[in-house]
């Protein structure tokens, strides 16, 4: 039987908790929110059953861009696998593409996608209203003083109420 490889893995999708998470506890569709803490970087959990190639990572921006975002995955025991790097946010209201720092494989099995933020002055195109109780239920976990993101980390319970658009995809050309 053949696997069929999605173009792109997103918090939004089967993937990982974002349809219990965003739309199963009145969390709605995403909207431009405000980034909860400067530095902090956020943690979301999702699985796969087959090899994914990483070349790009996304993000939504709201509608103000103020600040610099790093986002990447991490293995499951915290270890930094490929980032962005700290890049200038750019574009209101727009998907923002950014190269890996390093193409990788994924194999199947359980990771971690994470976002840091270096400004609350900033917006992400998030849903805001599952509460942070729901968020930490589902595994979201936060780290403060963390942009650039650590080479691993060390997560704490999640204390944000937002749940942030942003995924990875294996295409040279985005979607």
């Amino acid at each position: 039987m053949r696997v069929e490889v999605p173009v792109a893995i997103t918090t939004y999708n089967r993937w990982s908790v974002g349809p219990i998470a965003a739309n199963g506890f009145s969390g709605g569709s995403p909207t431009s929110s405000a980034w909860p803490a400067n530095n902090r970087a956020l943690y979301v959990p999702f699985q796969i059953d087959f090899e994914y190639r990483i070349k790009r990572f996304f993000w939504l921006n709201g509608s103000a861009v103020a600040g610099n975002i790093d986002m990447g995955i991490y293995d499951i025991l915290g270890n930094k696998l490929a980032s962005t790097g700290s890049t200038a946010q750019s574009g209101t209201s727009a998907t923002q593409i950014a190269n890996a720092t390093a193409e990788i494989l994924l194999a199947p099995g359980s990771y971690y996608m994470a976002m840091a933020a270096s400004s609350t002055s900033m917006r992400i195109q998030a849903s805001a209203g599952a509460g942070a109780s729901v968020l930490r239920v589902n595994g979201l976990m936060q780290e403060d003083s963390a942009l650039p993101l650590p080479a691993t980390f060390t997560p704490a319970a999640g204390a944000f109420a937002i749940y942030p658009l942003m995924g990875f995809t294996w295409t040279e050309s985005g979607f």
